[in-house]
């Protein structure tokens, strides 16, 4: 619990620099968190040059490309839940079961998900997820909006990201929010 009031802490001192003023002329009403973005935009620059490429690069540089591979085909394995559950919710019966398959496959024949069997079978993989399942059903994206750690995105699909997290299977198994919060 304190871990979360920590964050949210964090989140609400990144959204202070969006209370100050813009400089004087017009301002686009396509864009109207414009302090915010660029304050964030600035935020995750930092936090990109700093610590996200350095870390990558560090990875990259001594971990094997197969091992590298299974890691992303694993947390890829991981999040066919959330594109199952929104192929249902965007009534796309075909593409449901299209990803059930897969993670059927890739879960037994591909070991946990370690490996991508299934599109080695032709089984194409889905990118469903909840903006998008909004979206599905008439709902507009709203402003432009650049969020901490994420980047751009749009009111809609902020929503959306936050709704998926109902369905990524880390949100029930895991109990320590700042593991969850690294693997996410």
């Amino acid at each position: 619990m304190q871990a979360r009031l920590i964050l949210l802490a964090l989140l609400s001192a990144s959204l202070l620099p969006a209370c100050a003023s813009l400089p004087a002329g017009e301002r686009d009403p396509r864009d109207p968190f414009e302090r915010f973005n660029r304050s964030i935009y600035s935020f995750n620059d930092a936090l990109d040059r700093g610590v996200a490429r350095p870390v990558a690069k560090a990875y990259v540089k001594v971990t094997p490309a197969p091992v590298r591979s299974g890691v992303s085909n694993f947390f890829r394995n991981v999040n066919s839940p959330t594109v199952m559950v929104n192929s249902l919710l965007q009534a796309k019966p075909k593409a449901f079961a299209t990803e059930t398959l897969r993670l059927v496959v890739n879960t037994t024949i591909g070991i946990g998900g370690l490996f991508d069997p299934a599109s080695q079978f032709g089984i194409p993989a889905g990118d469903e997820d909840f903006g998008q399942t909004l979206g599905r059903w008439g709902v507009r994206p709203g402003p432009y909006v650049v969020l901490p750690f994420l980047g751009p995105s749009t009111v809609r699909d902020t929503v959306g990201v936050a709704a998926d997290q109902f369905t990524d299977p880390k949100y029930y198994l895991i109990k320590d929010f700042w593991v969850k919060v690294s693997l996410t």
